[in-house]
This record gives C-alpha cells, sequence and structure tokens, in this order.
C-alpha cells in the first residue's frame, strides 16, 4: 500500500509538475483523502478515531507550539509580529462579520474565525467548549476550515509556479 502511494505521488508530480512544490504534509493530506474514501473504515477502529480525534490533535498541537522558539520568532521582527498579530485579528473579525451577515450565529463566526486566525481544526477544537458550541456548529466549522484549507494548500503553490515565484 505504501509503495502504491509513493507510485501515485510520483505520478502525480509528473504529469502535474506543480504538485512537486506542495511538499510532504500536502501530500499526506492527499493520500489521506485517497485512501479515507477508498478504504472502508471497520466499526472496531472508530474508538481509535475518536481518540485520535480528541486526544492526539490535543497533544500534537502543544507538540507544534513547544517546536516553537522564543528567539526565532523574536528574530522576526516587531513589524513582522504587528502584521501576524493584526492579519490574526483580522481573520477573527472576518469569521464572526460573514456569520453575521449569512446569519449563522455567533458561536459559528467565533470558531470560523479562531479556526482561520490560529491553526484550524485545533484552534476550533480549543475554542468550542469556551463558547458551548454544539457538536454540529464544531463539525461544520472544522469540515468548512479543513475544506478551504485543502484548497489553499493545492492552489497557493499552483498558482505561484505558474507566477514563477519562489516557493522555497
Amino acid at each position: 500500500l505504501c509503495l502504491v502511494g509513493v507510485a501515485l505521488a510520483v505520478g502525480v508530480m509528473i504529469a502535474f509538475p506543480p504538485a512537486a512544490t506542495l511538499g510532504t504534509v500536502t501530500l499526506a493530506i492527499l493520500a489521506g483523502i485517497v485512501l479515507g474514501n477508498v478504504l472502508p473504515l471497520h466499526w472496531t477502529n472508530l474508538p481509535g478515531v475518536a481518540f485520535c480525534e480528541r486526544r492526539l490533535l490535543e497533544y500534537a498541537v502543544i507538540c507544534m507550539g513547544a517546536g516553537l522558539h522564543v528567539g526565532d520568532l523574536t528574530a522576526l521582527g516587531l513589524e513582522t509580529a504587528a502584521i501576524v498579530l493584526l492579519a490574526m485579528i483580522g481573520a477573527l473579525l472576518a469569521g464572526v462579520l460573514v456569520a453575521r451577515f449569512l446569519k449563522l450565529g455567533p458561536t459559528f463566526g467565533i470558531l470560523m474565525g479562531g479556526g482561520t486566525a490560529v491553526c484550524g481544526s485545533s484552534a476550533i477544537a480549543a475554542i468550542a467548549p469556551t463558547v458551548d458550541a454544539d457538536e454540529k456548529t464544531t463539525g461544520v466549522s472544522v469540515g468548512v476550515v479543513n475544506l478551504f484549507g485543502v484548497i489553499g494548500i493545492f492552489l497557493l503553490p499552483t498558482v505561484a509556479w505558474w507566477l514563477q515565484l519562489c516557493v522555497n
């Protein structure tokens, strides 16, 4: 199965050169999408999947945050920090405003804004209990943020390749 995945990835990169700029994380997401829709999920696996969705995801976010070094962040400078902070605030506000405009409710807007501003599903999972979000609102928020994230993962490197921008 692993060899099939590698062969598929190589074939995609040969047929569509921008795919080579996607990186391993994107290829892993693509493989997950394909395998998740091709291979059936047996009912005996559901407790393990639930554990990964809850606990393992939380621990992964903690480890990801622990991998950030304060020195690396401060090396970016105050201007960069201000731009990042403004972009995060803008994403939070946009989530709330779009949800209000579409009459989707403030909870959905907070989850969407937080998921967009911070780090997607894990941010939504962390925010949901603090705003008393129900399971449906949380699930839809995770789905929408992941959908747009996957689209962006494929779209941005492709656009950069077409525009002949550096994607290193």
